[in-house]
């Protein structure tokens, strides 16, 4: 068999197990099955109807956290993924660095708009639950530096930069 009709075939089982288990376990190795294969409209929409499933039926924040993710590369609105990755704080799930990342206009996630204030006050609260993601300490340096969403402050920004 060729590489593609394997992938169907693997694809396939994957569906057939998660469908018929309907079984959060299931739903989530599928989804992470069809994301490490090659995304085409078909495994997006896919991905997208399971995520739905994990969220509305089983209310699985991990699921939200993921499903933000994976919108992020998907170039979606901002408000669509931040509102995704809301929903998984609100599961318990901490996110603040994630939507820090969202709304930081230096990260590498691009948007078209970013909101400089927001941004800083959630890298902020990202350092409190998780003090080593350094991408945080590193990001809000450049928000220093630069004074975006905070007074400029270069000793501050080396502070941050410093713990990255």
């Amino acid at each position: 068999l060729s590489d593609q009709a394997q992938n169907t075939r693997v694809n396939m089982k994957w569906f057939q197990i998660a469908l018929s288990a309907c079984y959060l376990p299931a739903i989530r190795s599928y989804i992470k099955e069809l994301e490490s294969s090659e995304v085409n409209a078909v495994t997006y929409q896919l991905i997208l109807y399971f995520y739905q499933i994990a969220i509305d039926q089983y209310d699985d924040g991990l699921s939200c956290l993921n499903y933000g993710k994976f919108l992020i590369k998907s170039n979606v609105s901002e408000d669509s993924v931040f509102d995704i990755i809301d929903m998984a704080a609100q599961r318990g799930l901490k996110v603040a660095g994630l939507q820090g990342k969202v709304l930081s206009r230096y990260s590498n996630i691009k948007f078209d708009s970013k909101k400089d204030i927001s941004a800083v006050e959630y890298l902020l609260n990202g350092i409190e639950e998780d003090p080593n993601d350094y991408e945080l300490y590193h990001l809000l340096a450049l928000h220093y530096f630069n004074g975006c969403g905070v007074e400029k402050n270069h000793v501050e920004a080396y502070r941050y930069q410093e713990q990255a």
